[in-house]
């Protein structure tokens, strides 16, 4: 069941019942199949049916260490209560069995730390996580991931900091070169190390960089080879016009799959570059909400959507702050042709908006639709009929900050949809803070037209909790 769910994604038909069955029989089975283990494994998780990551304490991975990985092919362990036990650790020749070490948000001394990390048996590592909320990027850690046997071959490093990065980047500069890495995930409160842009990185084709808290520069990702990268993400960060022309002038665009910019306050003055011709054409999921400062009314890139040839091959799109008739624009572009997943927040939407999310040749094929925290322009009594969405497997219309002045027309153009055939394959319905009653409760219990259903949540509603 697990092995056939790592072959398909949540927009699959079969996604949901093989995930509630393998939940199940976790549930019902999964302390017995992990009895075998000791006692000092905190949580062991399955993946195709095997025991695959485990949380351990220090001291049951040195009495146990080489019994954990005769019992179970384990690839990913995560250590606690490693005080004072690094030493110890980086003497034991099981740490040769660890391909994925998570040391992230943890409280661990430094030089527990920089014991683990140096230790010569840690030979075949290929994915490191560390820092966080308790452990700060030191040099001393730079210097251990330096040190550590199997640095040149990590394909993937996660790195969580709130100090400045500075000196830990200068420190990590000294291994030349990361050849094997793919994946660099920083998420830190201070601006990008421009050390770290040092680092040969031939192989890299996924960054993110997201910020904790504070005002972010990015002086360091220019020396990075953006033109390699398939996948990056800037949630959060405060990304700068001069960085997306950067990255337009060296080709990231024409390459990436995957690209969120998530409440990046980028100005649209930024925009014509990202959406020139030639990029995006292999582009499958973009996400951009929450851009723009608040003082700017509407969107202001539909006319870059519509007109954008590369996106035909986008399954994924996130938008917000969309002004009224701004939605319909969108969905009438003809390069939308292959969207399944479409996810509206924070914005204004009326009757040509909804007619088109409902009746649109992008209705006839989406699998999850959501919308959070919108308003409605004027008193629209119909707006959710004729929706035709046969495809459908999830859909969420969420009103969490209020707008309830609606509420009854919404619950009535809900009820009828919900009564209609417009939803034939509707797996998973969630309607949160909607101000919805029993009777629409009661509509969807009786479940005369959603044949399918097998999720419903209506947390926040008046009378239905």
């Amino acid at each position: 069941m697990q092995c056939e769910l790592s072959q398909i994604d949540e927009l699959h038909p079969r996604w949901l019942d093989l995930q509630h069955r393998s939940q199940q029989l976790m549930d019902q089975h999964g302390q017995v199949w992990a009895a075998e283990l000791k006692q000092d494994v905190r949580k062991a998780e399955f993946v195709r049916g095997f025991i695959d990551t485990l949380t351990v304490r220090a001291r049951g991975f040195l009495d146990q260490g080489e019994t954990l990985f005769e019992t179970a092919p384990v690839r990913w362990l995560r250590f606690n209560y490693v005080k004072g036990a690094g030493q110890a650790l980086a003497q034991h020749p099981a740490l040769s069995r660890i391909r994925h070490l998570d040391l992230q948000d943890l409280k661990i001394p430094e030089q527990d730390v920089t014991a683990v990390l140096s230790s010569p048996h840690l030979t075949g590592l290929v994915e490191l996580k560390i820092g966080g909320f308790d452990t700060d990027l030191t040099a001393g850690i730079g210097r251990a991931i330096v040190a550590c046997p199997s640095v040149r071959q990590l394909q993937s490093l996660v790195l969580s900091s709130h100090c400045d990065l500075s000196s830990f980047g200068e420190t990590l500069t000294a291994v030349g070169g990361l050849p094997e890495l793919r994946q660099l995930s920083l998420l830190t409160s201070f601006p990008f190390p421009e050390s770290i842009g040092r680092i040969e990185l031939p192989a890299l084709e996924s960054l993110k960089y997201a910020r904790i808290s504070g005002i972010h520069g990015h002086p360091g990702l220019h020396a990075l080879p953006l033109e390699q990268l398939k996948s990056v993400d800037f949630s959060m960060v405060l990304v700068q016009p001069s960085l997306i022309e950067l990255m337009a002038e060296r080709g990231t665009f024409r390459e990436v799959r995957s690209l969120r910019l998530d409440g990046c306050g980028l100005s649209r003055t930024a925009l014509p570059s990202l959406f020139k011709i030639g990029h995006l054409q292999h582009c499958v999921e973009l996400c951009m909400a929450d851009m723009y400062p608040s003082d700017e009314r509407g969107n202001g890139n539909v006319r870059l959507i519509t007109e954008c040839e590369g996106l035909t091959h986008l399954k994924r799109l996130s938008l917000s702050h969309l002004a009224a008739g701004e939605l319909a624009q969108i969905l009438s572009s003809p390069y939308l042709s292959s969207l399944e997943d479409l996810e509206i927040e924070t914005s204004t939407l009326n009757a040509d908006d909804l007619a088109a999310l409902g009746r649109s040749p992008v209705a006839q094929q989406l699998r999850r639709l959501k919308l959070s925290q919108f308003e409605t322009s004027g008193r629209i009594r119909s707006m959710f009929d004729g929706w035709q969405m046969p495809r459908l497997l999830t859909l969420s219309i969420g009103r969490e900050f209020g707008f309830t002045r609606d509420a009854p027309d919404i619950e009535g153009s809900l009820i009828r949809l919900l009564n209609s055939d417009g939803l034939p394959g509707l797996q998973t319905l969630r309607l949160p803070y909607c101000r919805l009653t029993l009777e629409t409760l009661q509509c969807v219990a009786e479940q005369a037209h959603l044949p399918e259903l097998r999720q419903t949540i209506f947390d926040g509603n008046s009378g239905t909790n």
